[in-house]
């Protein structure tokens, strides 16, 4: 059964109060260090339930693990951007380890359970950054269409398109570009509608690299295409899945 699938099915199961059950106060120390006999009476319940929820606990344990990484990656270079995001990977980091030293223990129950609440603490912070790439997409792709248009009319007014210096075939190649970054852009909001928010971020960054690129493309001067490059370091690290680091880019 794929990751989605199990996914909606313990929501459903969930919501309908199948695995309804009464949490009982942690001891002292870290969440995962109860005593065997502690752990066995938060881990009781049904066989049903215990087979859900240690599928749930195995499949989110390996996916869990990469979107914190992932999330790492984002936080690193736009940390800034979503107050409060680093405290947010911290707990998640925290809830993390907690529920697999559950899921070690086999309190496959109660592993499966942090899971699904780790789930959605990741989805809620994936969903923040969602509109923050979105908004940098948006504003960089405005740049390009600004400069493009810019050159078009120069083009046009100098009449050069009649002779060597024309620049028609850079104008030609950066409006399919354009069309690229612009379809990867409605990919994005398409997932954020569908409440995707870790994949629109794919397509948002698709659009800022075209975007990037063809601003690159436009200059004549390699000075300036290097500005543009350096000016948008982060933005070209965090598509390769990288943290951006000020020290290297000099």
């Amino acid at each position: 059964m794929s990751y989605f699938k199990i996914f909606l099915v313990s929501i459903l199961l969930f919501n309908s109060g199948v695995f309804a059950q009464a949490k009982d106060n942690d001891s002292a120390g870290k969440p995962g260090t109860e005593s065997r006999e502690e752990l066995d009476k938060k881990n009781q319940a049904t066989y049903l339930e215990k087979s859900q929820y240690r599928e749930i606990s195995f499949v989110f344990k390996d996916r869990l693990i990469q979107d914190i990484r992932s999330l790492a990656i984002i936080v690193g270079n736009f940390g800034k951007d979503v107050e409060g995001s680093e405290q947010s990977l911290e707990k998640i980091r925290n809830d993390y380890q907690a529920a697999v030293r559950y899921h070690y223990r086999r309190a496959y129950v109660v592993s499966g359970k942090s899971m699904l609440d780790i789930y959605k603490e990741v989805d809620a912070l994936y969903k923040k950054y969602a509109l923050v790439y979105e908004k940098q997409a948006d504003e960089l792709l405005i740049q390009t269409v600004d400069q493009l248009t810019g050159l078009e009319q120069k083009e046009i007014e100098e009449r050069k398109s009649e002779n060597r210096e024309s620049r028609f075939r850079d104008i030609e190649e950066a409006k399919f570009k354009l069309k690229i970054a612009y379809f990867q852009m409605a990919r994005g909001d398409e997932m954020i509608k569908d409440r995707r928010y870790s994949d629109s971020l794919t397509h948002f960054r698709l659009a800022k690299g075209f975007a990037i690129k063809t601003l690159s493309d436009l200059e004549l001067e390699e000075s300036k295409k290097k500005e543009v490059l350096d000016k948008n370091g982060t933005h070209l690290a965090d598509n390769r899945n990288l943290t951006f680091k000020k020290e290297e880019a000099k």
